[in-house]
Order: C-alpha cells, then structure tokens, then sequence
C-alpha cells in the first residue's frame, strides 16, 4: 500500500447529550471495494468534547484535568490484521472546575472552567463486513464539580495543632491502658 493513500478527517459534530456513535468506512456507489485491500489503521491528531478551552484557561486547570481531557491526542490505532474494524468506547463526564484564582474573585465576575474530561478503550475486531473506524461515546449524567480553595495560613496551623493533639491523646490512652494491664496482671500470682 502506498503511505501516500489515505483520508484526513477533521470538523467537528453537534451531538445531543445522549450515547451515540460516529462511524467511519469506506463507500462508493460508482466503485467495488476491495475489502481485503481496506486498512483503517489511523491517528488521531486531536479529539475533544465541548467547546475549545482558552489558552488562558488551560493553565488554570489541575495537571490531572487537563490530561484527561484529551486522552487520545496524538494517537495510533493500527489494524494489524484484514477485515478488521476500530473501536473506540468513550465515556464523557462533564465537569465544571473552579480553581483557586476563580473562587476568591467575585461570583458574578467569574464563572468555573466547564471541560468534558473522557476515559477512552479501544477493541478491534475481525468482520467479514466493510472495515470501519468507530466512536461510541456515552455522556455521564452526572456533573463532577471540583472546586479548588487556598487553605488561610492561620487554619493550616489549626489544623497542625488538631493533629498533634489526637496524637498526643491516643498516645495517652494507650499508655494508660498499658499501664494498668501491666498493675493487673501484677495482682495475680499464679
């Protein structure tokens, strides 16, 4: 096979919040295609759900986030053997993100980063039918909100002290039930 031969795929989809499915195979109603000959390996230079995040908002957001949000960015899927299809399951959870810049400024001047972060696993199958590239996506119904707060000096130290003391207390308690285990034991001779 000629490296030269192949198709570039780039738009973008309008799709409601519900699962669906995007498929992509060859089709021709003037040509026969040989099936044998279809090789649907691909790479995937960039898939994203929602709208483009501004480059200032993309560093606004935690390490974690920002990687999951495009999981499959810079990708290769070969199919190693014919007659083989693509399939990629995707599971979309929308999030809204407010870091910590956000939450101290004011309500109505800011609002949270909405991102939609993805989990994506892909199976290939072997078929008798036209080989084909497939995206099942399945939104979650469930929006993850992660609110990021800077902790005031004065609690950190509260929160410190907190610690130290339930230590100092456990510490305390368990000496003291030693101690009087040991006195009773003490008590009977055998």
């Amino acid at each position: 096979v000629n490296e030269a031969e192949g198709c570039a795929v780039f738009g973008s989809v309008e799709a409601a919040r519900a699962p669906g499915q995007l498929h992509l195979s060859a089709h021709s109603s003037r040509h026969s295609l040989d099936l044998t000959a279809i090789n649907v390996t691909h790479h995937i230079d960039h898939l994203a759900f929602g709208q483009p995040l501004a480059g200032h908002h993309r560093k606004l957001l935690a390490k974690e986030t920002e990687l999951r949000i495009t999981p499959m960015d810079e990708t290769l899927h070969p199919a190693y053997e014919a007659h083989t299809s693509i399939e990629h399951y995707l599971r979309v959870s929308p999030t809204t993100f407010s870091p910590a810049s956000l939450t101290q400024l004011s309500s109505r001047r800011a609002s949270p980063i909405v991102v939609h972060p993805f989990v994506a696993s892909t199976h290939r199958h072997a078929k008798e039918a036209t080989p084909a590239v497939l995206l099942t996506y399945d939104v979650s119904p469930i929006r993850v909100e992660i609110v990021q707060e800077r902790m005031a000096f004065s609690q950190l130290i509260l929160s410190a002290c907190a610690i130290i003391g339930g230590v100092v207390s456990v510490v305390g308690i368990l000496d003291g039930a030693v101690h009087s285990g040991g006195r009773a034991l003490g008590q009977f001779h055998f």
